[in-house]
């Protein structure tokens, strides 16, 4: 490189130092001018040449070869004049063609990092890809970076939990808790009530034969505990084929809460004999119905009047006719579910009591496709499903079988679509404390809201196929297995003696 002599103060002494001394600043051209032409000058191939300028022909021709000192002064020459053109061709683009003073210097700078990136900074980028893997929604707050926003605009939106939080309104609480109340009516209906039902006949004693056999086992097993472990698998035979049977499954889990709003629903809560239990059906039966019971008490007092001796002293029509003049019910409360036909409907239970072997949804019309859309299209017992049943059209041989949403018209509540709304989102309301408890509530239980659901299905859905007359093979291999078992544990006992167990 060329270094110029003396200090800044020597050459530049204010905006008008170099108009003061031309001698002096003519020598210092002088003394570079020579400097450079004794200098030796490298190969050059290219001139650097400002973008979107032409190059010249007389430009394009370069040395080849270096010669004696006359070469080295024509190179130095033609050095300098390609420095010059290009100089001239900058300013030329800038649109200065003048300099606006004696002495200016134009200077262009060129940043290139050379240090490599800190420890520091790579374990930034290393928390940055491990929040866009796993946690997206901290993203925007990891960035402080402005030169993020100005090569990657617009910011980049992730659909996470916290998007969710801010659509969050009262059609997510209206859904959370039409969940719950599902999740719950189907372990409940399906599972824990109706078995907890055969444990109530046992232990009072309403169909005696089966309260003695159970008695007179407990007592064996009391006084023999190893008969318990050999008669196990003939305990799993025998409960399988009385939940296999029809008659004998109805009698048992014919509770009060899963019996059908029928007839054959009302005796056999009536089988039952106690007047609350007859309330809790009358109450579905007018909820059914469209109406609403106001008084509780006054209607455990007719419910009385209702059971006699373990059977029903009025059919289901007259009960109906005698509460339409009461006034602690109220009618008209909500619509009636009707068929396809215009035909009013009728509660069969979710699937817990079966009327026959099976039953298929018949949808609702669609451009003549006729499919059930929740899946209930093909012949089984669906248990948990609630069923509807149109006996006007059972009696003409038509599909007369409906699932909820089929009986609701594939419509959704009216409150949904209502809450649904711009103007109930946007109530200030949603800025409160207890708001926002209820979002935190409904985002930490949503997950294990879908796994109990996903269990409760995988467990009636075991249920439903050991009791399902079309799965004879599956039963006989289970009867088959537990005979087998039973045998080989008696034998067992037998050897073993006192050291079984």
């Amino acid at each position: 490189g060329i270094k110029l002599e003396g200090s800044a103060e020597d050459n530049c002494q204010g905006s008008g130092g170099l108009a003061k001394a031309p001698s002096r600043l003519a020598a210092v051209v002088k003394d570079v001018t020579g400097r450079v032409r004794r200098a030796k000058v490298p190969k050059v191939s290219k001139v650097p040449i400002p973008c979107c300028v032409a190059k010249p022909q007389a430009l394009e021709s370069e040395p080849e070869h270096e010669g004696g000192g006359a070469q080295k002064v024509e190179n130095s020459n033609t050095f300098l004049k390609k420095r010059r053109w290009a100089w001239g061709m900058r300013r030329s683009a800038s649109g200065n063609s003048k300099p606006k003073a004696a002495g200016e210097i134009f200077v262009t700078l060129r940043l290139k990092p050379e240090i490599p990136v800190s420890n520091a900074k790579q374990l930034k980028l290393l928390n940055l890809l491990w929040a866009v893997l796993l946690r997206p929604e901290t993203v925007p707050h990891m960035i402080d970076d402005a030169e993020w926003y100005a090569c990657c605009f617009p910011m980049p939106e992730s659909n996470s939990s916290g998007q969710f939080v801010e659509e969050f309104s009262l059609i997510d609480i209206k859904r959370f808790h039409k969940e719950v109340t599902e999740l719950m009516d189907l372990v409940f209906l399906s599972l824990f009530w109706p078995h907890v039902n055969v444990v109530l006949h046992i232990v009072q004693w309403r169909y005696w034969e089966l309260s003695m056999a159970t008695l007179i086992y407990l007592w064996l097993c009391i006084c023999s505990p190893g008969l318990f472990l050999c008669s196990l698998p003939l305990f799993i035979m025998f409960w399988l084929y009385m939940f296999r049977d029809r008659e004998w499954c109805n009698a048992l889990i014919g509770h009060q809460k899963v019996a059908p709003l029928n007839k054959e629903g009302l005796e056999m809560v009536a089988f039952l004999n106690n007047s609350v239990a007859m309330a809790t059906w009358i109450r579905r039966l007018v909820k059914d119905r469209g109406g609403w019971v106001e008084n509780m008490w006054e209607l455990k007092q007719f419910a009385k009047s209702v059971v006699a001796n373990g059977k029903a002293v009025f059919s289901v029509e007259e009960i109906l006719d005698q509460l339409e003049n009461e006034k602690w019910v109220s009618w008209g409360v909500t619509k009636r579910k009707m068929c396809v036909n215009g035909h009013p409907l009728v509660y069969l239970g979710p699937g817990s009591v079966r009327p026959d072997d099976g039953w298929q949804c018949r949808g609702l019309p669609d451009s003549g496709n006729t499919k059930c859309k929740m899946g209930n299209g093909d012949i089984g017992l669906h248990l948990g499903k609630n069923r509807y049943h149109c006996y006007d059209c059972a009696a003409a041989r038509d599909g007369a079988d409906y699932c909820l949403f089929c009986a609701k018209g594939g419509q959704n509540d009216s409150m949904m679509n209502f809450l649904d709304t711009t103007a109930v989102r946007q109530l200030p309301i949603w800025g409160s404390l207890l708001m926002k408890s209820f979002k935190e509530t409904v985002c930490d239980f949503d997950a294990l809201l879908d796994l109990a659901k996903e269990a409760a299905a995988l467990c009636i859905s075991i249920v439903e196929k050991l009791r399902d007359p079309r799965e004879d093979k599956l039963a006989t291999r289970i009867y088959v297995a537990c005979s087998c078992a039973f045998l080989l544990l008696t034998v067992a006992r037998w050897i073993l003696q006192d050291a079984f167990l």
